[in-house]
């Protein structure tokens, strides 16, 4: 019986890779191949990015004889990895997965059904944790003192450390499930838990992060500093060393807490999932309500939709709420940043560079919007009632856009308003980095709508899979960063014979053309592939 569950739930978990659901049929041949090449393209970009990371740490903290606090800090890294990667799918995907009253009616013992639904958020956990474990294995073997002891549990302490980021992720998800069955606003309830979850762990990272150079010029201090509020993670680097009770007490305390949550889940899983308490008592009155048009009560809809879906709001929105504070953060640390900026630009080539970076920066901020990415696929099976309203398919598409930009575009121009006063740059880039920075935000959006109508998923489950785990929503994200990498290769390609402002300038030109060009796509084609789904 657990295995046909597994394999339903797996199956569920990564049919994004093999089922194209805009044709309904499996991906084969060069469609798959392609396909998987793009996903280890980008994943790629990340092993590599987190490596040499890895090895700047291996190489700084291993000669001082502090190779348990590299696991330490790689460790964190790749627990908060996990644990953003995962948590906020875990209370959709345990409690609110749409076929738990079909399985639930069936004779499966409850316990049965959370195993299957926790091995999901395990592989998803494991996937993110091991984007960031694996390149610190790799950096380990290649620039540390291993021992064979040592190698055979650090290739233990990935598997040992998944745990965590399943225990943390469950325990998450039990209690915003336990918290939203006795509150009316269960939406706000869970995204404002999960904020607060996230803003602490960041808190934690950062605090840790900065205090690492302080840590290292007081070597004798470091084992009492860590030993009290980081114990497991002090045990699980000692561990990697080739201490056998460190790895024992690592794997008890990861261990321990597991089978601690799979008691209280196996508990609470069967009233939870198939509860609704303090749900809205609503009495239904005849009123009279003011008139819209078409297009705002289509851009009214897709707001509800937003507020309505934490995970939709956290994974797509998030940087509406990033924007500000990082455009805050800013001008409470100008007296900090202002210093290292002439140094950044010598090491680039030249101070002349340093308003390309902020415009850089400012583009790289705005992929953290993401709202068109998954905005179709969303509809999933009630996509029929949006072609039965006298409506046009481009009335349809363009409310998505409206609403991507309604989200995004304050937050950013607040940020790089912001950034102008902190970091003010020449005269010329105080109008290109907005104008930039507003044209790639529409590209963001453009480009998102036009993954989204490429590669649809409307047979999902639950929303997860088209918020976290599809196509569309991967390719926007990534595709964003790659924009803005190609756009900087290409200036220092082109640096010798094209000033700052006017590369700028032309860049401006360029992503004009690129919205111009999707926007057309998606009034023509775009309509026409939205018609037929």
């Amino acid at each position: 019986m657990i295995r046909p569950l597994l394999k339903k739930q797996l199956a569920e978990v990564f049919s994004w890779v093999f089922m194209d659901t805009r044709k309904k049929a499996r991906r084969t041949g060069a469609g798959l191949v392609g396909f998987l090449a793009l996903y280890a393209f980008l994943f790629l970009y990340l092993i590599v990015f987190f490596f040499m990371m890895a090895r700047f740490l291996c190489e700084a903290l291993v000669p001082l004889g502090l190779t348990w606090f590299y696991f330490t800090i790689m460790g964190l890294l790749s627990l908060f990895l996990g644990v953003f990667g995962s948590v906020f799918n875990t209370y959709a995907s345990l409690y609110l997965a749409k076929d738990n009253d079909l399985l639930l009616s069936m004779p499966i013992p409850p316990r049965f059904v959370l195993f299957a639904r926790l091995c999901g958020v395990y592989a998803t956990g494991l996937f993110y944790e091991l984007l960031v474990m694996l390149p610190t294995l790799i950096a380990w073997f290649i620039y540390g003192n291993v021992t064979v002891l040592g190698a055979v549990f650090a290739l233990l302490i990935p598997l040992l450390l998944s745990f965590l980021v399943l225990t943390l992720s469950c325990l998450l998800g039990l209690l915003v499930a336990a918290i939203s069955t006795h509150l009316k606003h269960k939406s706000l309830v869970i995204t404002l838990f999960s904020l607060g979850f996230l803003g602490l762990y960041m808190w934690a990272y950062t605090a840790i992060m900065s205090s690492l150079s302080e840590l290292l010029a007081m070597v004798g201090e470091i084992a009492e500093k860590v030993k009290g509020p980081l114990f497991p993670f002090y045990h699980m680097g000692r561990a990697a060393e080739g201490n056998v009770l460190s790895l024992l007490i690592f794997a008890g305390i990861v261990l321990g807490s597991f089978a601690l949550t799979w008691l209280l889940l196996s508990h609470s899983f069967l009233s939870l999932a198939t509860t609704n308490k303090g749900a809205a008592k609503r009495t239904y009155k005849r009123e009279r309500t003011a008139q819209k048009s078409a297009g705002q009560a289509l851009f009214t809809k897709e707001l509800r939709r937003l507020v309505g879906s934490p995970t939709y709001l956290l994974n797509c929105a998030l940087g509406a709420l990033f924007l500000p504070i990082a455009g805050v953060a800013l001008l409470i640390f100008r007296a900090d940043i202002v210093p290292l900026l002439p140094l950044l630009g010598e090491l680039l080539g030249g101070t002349d560079v340093i308003p390309l970076l902020l415009a850089a920066a400012a583009c790289t901020m705005a992929t953290m919007i993401d709202v068109t990415a998954p905005s179709i696929s969303l509809e999933g099976k009630h996509l029929w009632i949006l072609k039965t309203l006298p409506v046009t398919p481009w009335q349809v598409l363009s409310a998505k856009l409206k609403l991507h930009l309604a989200i995004a575009v304050p937050p950013t121009l607040f940020a790089v308003i912001c950034l102008l006063i902190a970091l003010p740059p020449a005269l010329p880039f105080f109008f290109l980095i907005p104008i930039a920075t507003l044209l790639f935000t529409l590209l963001v959006a453009l480009f998102g709508l036009f993954m989204n109508l490429k590669a649809p998923n409307l047979s999902w489950v639950n929303e997860t899979v088209p918020v976290k785990q599809s196509m569309s929503v991967t390719v926007t994200l990534f595709g964003g960063w790659g924009v803005v990498m190609a756009l900087g290769a290409l200036y220092f390609a082109l640096h010798s014979i094209l000033a700052p402002a006017l590369y700028l300038a032309l860049v401006c030109v360029l992503l004009a053309a690129l919205c111009a060009a999707l926007f057309w796509w998606l009034n023509k084609k775009g309509t026409t592939i939205f018609a037929v789904l």
